[in-house]
Formats: structure tokens, C-alpha cells, sequence
């Protein structure tokens, strides 16, 4: 069952990104169309970010389920394509970095860096970070662990961690292939915290990238 929609007229900026309006109507899954068919769109100026702009251009897209929706799908249907933003795609690879010294003397996890990403297109990618640390002190069961996680939207999600005490100095560097879902913005964290013993621990120096990687 096919549904048409004029991009000038039902969506939020007269625009859509048609990989993310996919995903969008796939996560959405109305009970009643069973199985998502595919989305396709005639007209539109093609913009940079794969985005589909209709403010000049006419546009209509069309989304197809297997089975005709009931009203109550019908509805949420026209609702997730009238808030539909049309955003671009940001750079697939991004990066950050914290140079100022950061100490925290508890055992809580603090955030060194923390970086919300421009929404991505589909793909997996390569989460990576390193991290300089040194303890104030030299102290017998003492030391620092450092955690390296991202949210896709369900609560973060553990990437790579890593423990070590005694020593003043630690370098880490840590790496792993995430899922990103199109038009996902994933929050990127690195955090740490002292560990055992009373000791203070200081981030002097912590980097971060996330990168597409090709098939």
C-alpha cells in the first residue's frame, strides 16, 4: 500500500533526507502495514548532506508497507513525516580533543570529553580515543581506570576500558567498531576516575575521533 506526501506541504522545512526517513518509518514499524516496502520521491533539488530540498522544486515521496495502515498508524504516519527535519548528513569523520588538566580526588566517573555528533548516515564506524593520565602521587594500590563509551539513543554503551595504579604516568589508547544507524547522533564520551587507595587523578591530554569505515 502506497502512501504519497507533498514535501513542500507535510514536512517541517520542506525538505527530507530520504536515508533517515527510511530508517525513521523502520524503527516506527505500524503493526498494521507489516513490513516497510521502501520510500522513493519524484522532483526535489538534491542538496548537499543527501538531503532532497522542495522550496522551489515541487516533491512528492511516497512510502510503501506491505499492508494498508489502519487510521491510528495512518495518523502517527503523517505526524513522523510532518516533524521530519530534512537535516544533513554531517562529516563521517569527526574529531575532538581536551588539552586543559582535569583532576577529580573521588571515585566517581567524570567526563573528560564529551562530543554530540552531526547526524550521520548508515554505516559502521571506528570509535576511537587516546588518553594521557598521571596520579598526583605514587601510592600503593591506588591508580585510575578510564572508560571509552557512545549513546545511540538506548544508554551507553561500553566501547573498551582500562585499569592501571601505581604508576605517575599512563598513556591508553583504545578502538572499536560501533553500528550507526542513519541520521543517528551519537553522544561520544571519555571517562575516568580514581580507583583503590586516596589519590587525586589528572586527564592531561585526551583525543577522540569517530570515522566511517568502507565495506
Amino acid at each position: 500500500m502506497d502512501y504519497v506526501f507533498n514535501v513542500q506541504t507535510d514536512t517541517a522545512n520542506q525538505r527530507f533526507n530520504p536515508d533517515v526517513m527510511a530508517q525513521q518509518l523502520l524503527d516506527a514499524a505500524y503493526p498494521s502495514g507489516g513490513a516497510f516496502q521502501g520510500l522513493s520521491s519524484v522532483g526535489g533539488e538534491a542538496q548537499d548532506g543527501g538531503v532532497i530540498d522542495a522550496s522551489t522544486v515541487p516533491c512528492t515521496m511516497t512510502t510503501s508497507w506491505q499492508n494498508p495502515l489502519d487510521p491510528g498508524d495512518d495518523a502517527a504516519q503523517t505526524a513522523l513525516v510532518a516533524a521530519h527535519q530534512g537535516d544533513p548528513f554531517g562529516d563521517t569523520v569527526q574529531r575532538d580533543s581536551a588539552e586543559p588538566m582535569q583532576s577529580t580526588g573521588s571515585n566517581v566517573l567524570q567526563v573528560a570529553l564529551s562530543k554530540i555528533a552531526q547526524p550521520l548516515p548508515a554505516g559502521k564506524y571506528l570509535l576511537s580515543a587516546y588518553c594521557e593520565t598521571r596520579m598526583s602521587a605514587t601510592v600503593a594500590n591506588s591508580g585510575v581506570e578510564v572508560m571509552v563509551d557512545y549513546d545511540k539513543g538506548a544508554g551507553f554503551l561500553n566501547v573498551a576500558e582500562d585499569n592501571w595504579g601505581e604508576a605517575q604516568w599512563h598513556s591508553f589508547a583504545a578502538a572499536g567498531i560501533v553500528d550507526i544507524d542513519a541520521g543517528d547522533t551519537p553522544t561520544l564520551r571519555v571517562r575516568y576516575r580514581r580507583i583503590g587507595a586516596a589519590n587525586t587523578a589528572e586527564i592531561q591530554r585526551v583525543r577522540m575521533s569517530i570515522s566511517q569505515q568502507s565495506d
